[in-house]
């Protein structure tokens, strides 16, 4: 693992939307944790904030996270949480007029470790320009990318477009501890991202993220996959 004193953020993947990020000085953010029936090992989680895009159980599991202050649920516009402002979003969950029971979710921008964060949640169209807007600058960007309940491959694709991120974690797809067996993996959005982006494929389930790692990418956007 990085050195605490390094300036920037660790990013752990536990896989289907749920990270958890931690600063130089400690600070530990989860967002969205999952039930058991989605698939995943269950991790130990213990969080400074827990984000929660939106309440449906493979989200939203927050007893499960060891946390004093009272989780952010669907929290829309600016909130401070100890050092962090973070900033709420509301977007649709839904894609055609048949899924629009699913509702809205909160997708979350906030800056920490001097890294600008963006967790999409399940994000299900493209963003409209006040929604842009809202969102940006971005530096790294977790996106949706299996379908069904979110963006597909290719609609992900135009979502980190409208987005400019210089970093893009591919979140919300099918692997093989994954019990969602009707969404896409990450493959599948692998073969939809531009030759001119760079990919990267992470060996382990976290990696780190500075001000010196964003000076030095190859690539902007670089697609960094890390493995749950």
């Amino acid at each position: 693992m990085p050195s605490e004193q390094a300036a920037g953020v660790t990013i752990l993947y536990h896989g289907h939307a749920c990270f958890t990020i931690k600063d130089q000085d400690g600070f530990t953010v989860v967002v969205d944790p999952f039930d058991p029936q989605v698939g995943y090992k269950m991790p130990q989680w213990k969080a400074d904030v827990v984000l929660v895009t939106h309440g449906h159980y493979d989200h939203a599991n927050v007893g499960a996270v060891d946390c004093e202050r009272a989780p952010l649920l669907e929290a829309k516009g600016e909130t401070r949480a100890g050092p962090l402002v973070i900033r709420g979003v509301t977007v649709p969950h839904w894609a055609s007029f048949g899924d629009k029971a699913r509702g809205e979710v909160t997708a979350y921008r906030w800056e920490q470790g001097g890294v600008a964060l963006c967790h999409l949640g399940d994000l299900a169209q493209l963003l409209t320009a006040e929604q842009t807007a809202a969102l940006k600058p971005v530096d790294v960007l977790f996106v949706p990318v299996g379908g069904k309940y979110t963006v597909g491959p290719a609609e992900a694709v135009q979502v980190v477009e409208q987005l400019e991120p210089a970093i893009v974690v591919p979140m919300h797809y099918r692997t093989a501890y994954s019990k969602l067996t009707d969404i896409q993996t990450v493959g599948e959005f692998l073969k939809k991202v531009p030759e001119s982006w760079e990919v990267r494929q992470e060996a382990g389930n976290f990696i780190f993220v500075g001000p010196q790692t964003l000076a030095t990418l190859s690539s902007r956007p670089t697609v960094w996959v890390i493995n749950p």
